[in-house]
């Protein structure tokens, strides 16, 4: 089988659009080779096949996802027009819209693919295709800026985008600008001017504020026309609800911590008022009896198990006002100052019961003020790994050294115990490391554990300082 030449399909357009965001374009002929795709496309199709170009859909997607619906949309997209939302692949639906172009003398169907909510509903001819593919996609404002003489035009999603009580359509830079929050107009215009300056594409968000008070949080990406560094071309969108809903999962996530926090104390100071004062009472009442009997002969086949049981209630005194240690928490508002007083206190209490020697390093240069989450977080969980080395590790120094490092506090405590093999299962009741990883993984945090037979053991913890970042950069 002859596989028909390659087409090229290119602008800076279809760049800003096929990166903005999960917007997968592809170009098909008659018979359903696939012509053309773009990145997003590509790395989609490229988990079953890495050379789809020229082929039929059934020849590089699996069975399973070749559905008479979507062999239909693409039928009927070559004649006229057709939207659809169908699963496909991975099950979550996706809109998808097909429609006509001539290539040439041949007859093509575009297919646009996207998870973002909102139908996909305009053709184009073949100009528009091969500059700029698609100028209306998902709710998606297309705007340029020519900065000439600072006029912007755009299409109807740009006006919709920019409505904020203020149903005109801005044409020019200024109009923009009056619609900008007053606190992120400065950032707005260092952005897109630094974006002139260096060629390169920008993304930012920002807020748009009406007379009326009405307000929307805004995504904008752009970039300066290759060849023209009078013009830039981009996008915008609405991105108002998930903004909300990410501040509203913050506000709950302060809330359960907080929440947390409160149950811990109240269990802390539980344990102290009833256990702990129960286990001391029967300790020092045994010590007493110890004495007393201690001067009857016919006592002493007794004075062994007395003296086993007494040690037994002195462990568990002890075991109890560590874990009292470790339920407790940093003051509200606690600085990096109060946290590495907090480590150093909690250090003296490691050293005095065990005999370590536990070194504290914190590194922050200036007293920082940090969330308090993080702060918690990461004193818990430094406490943990202390624990560990403490009751399993067999070690006899312990450092911890606390830093910032590329937008996070890191934390790596090294022991010189006798190690473990981390591809075996911990052993029954061991559950010090994966409290770890679970503290940090609530926190958006990580956990990297190295450690080796006979080599020590070493526990790395990165938490982001804005706990609402879903992820920490290796």
């Amino acid at each position: 089988m002859n596989e028909p030449a390659p087409i090229e399909i290119t602008g800076p357009l279809v760049e800003i659009l096929s990166d903005f965001g999960p917007v997968a374009i592809m170009v098909f002929d008659e018979r359903l080779r696939l012509r053309w795709a773009s990145d997003v496309a590509l790395r989609a199709i490229g988990e079953y096949s890495d050379d789809p170009i020229g082929r039929e859909l059934h020849e590089y997607l699996p069975p399973e996802m070749v559905i008479p619906e979507l062999v239909g949309l693409l039928r009927r997209g070559l004649e006229r027009t057709e939207h659809a939302v169908m699963p496909l692949g991975d099950r979550r639906d996706r809109d998808m819209v097909a429609f006509p172009v001539a290539i040439g003398e041949v007859r093509h169907v575009v297919l646009i693919s996207t998870m973002l909510t909102g139908a996909l509903h305009r053709m184009f001819d073949e100009h528009e295709l091969r500059e700029s593919l698609l100028a209306d996609a998902a709710q998606l404002g297309v705007w340029r800026l020519d900065l000439r003489d600072n006029s912007l035009e755009g299409n109807s999603w740009y006006r919709r985008v920019n409505d904020v009580g203020t149903p005109d359509t801005p044409r020019y830079r200024s109009d923009v600008a009056r619609r900008i929050h007053p606190d992120d107009l400065r950032r707005v215009n260092a952005t897109v001017d630094r974006a002139v300056e260096t060629q390169q594409p920008y993304t930012m968000k920002y807020r748009l504020v009406g007379p009326n008070g009405e307000s929307k949080t805004v995504q904008s990406r752009g970039r300066v026309v290759p060849g023209r560094p009078d013009q830039i071309i981009g996008v915008i969108m609405d991105v108002t609800a998930s903004e909300t809903a990410a501040q509203r999962e913050a506000d709950l996530r302060q809330m359960a911590a907080t929440a947390s926090d409160t149950e811990r104390d109240r269990i802390a100071a539980d344990l102290h008022d009833g256990p702990l004062q129960v286990l001391s009472a029967a300790w020092m009442k045994l010590g007493s009896l110890e004495r007393s009997m201690g001067r009857l002969p016919e006592a002493e086949p007794f004075q062994e198990d007395i003296r086993s049981v007494a040690k037994l209630l002195s462990d568990a005194n002890t075991e109890l006002r560590d874990l009292l240690g470790r339920l407790s928490t940093l003051p509200v508002g606690a600085s990096t100052d109060a946290f590495c007083d907090e480590l150093g206190d909690l250090a003296e209490r490691v050293a005095e019961r065990s005999g370590l020697e536990v070194r504290i390093v914190c590194e922050f240069g200036r007293d920082l003020a940090l969330a308090d989450t993080v702060l918690s977080t990461m004193y818990r969980i430094i406490g943990e790994a202390l624990s560990n080395a403490e009751r399993h590790a067999g070690a006899g120094t312990v450092s911890v050294a606390v830093e910032i490092f590329d937008e996070a506090l890191v934390a790596t405590v090294v022991d010189d115990g006798r190690g473990f093999d981390i591809a075996a299962p911990p052993p029954s009741g061991h559950f010090g490391l994966s409290i770890m990883g679970q503290r940090a993984t609530a926190a958006h945090g990580s956990v990297e554990i190295s450690s080796s037979v006979g080599g020590g053991t070493t526990v790395m913890v990165r938490l982001p300082l804005d706990p609402d970042r879903e992820s920490v950069r290796d």
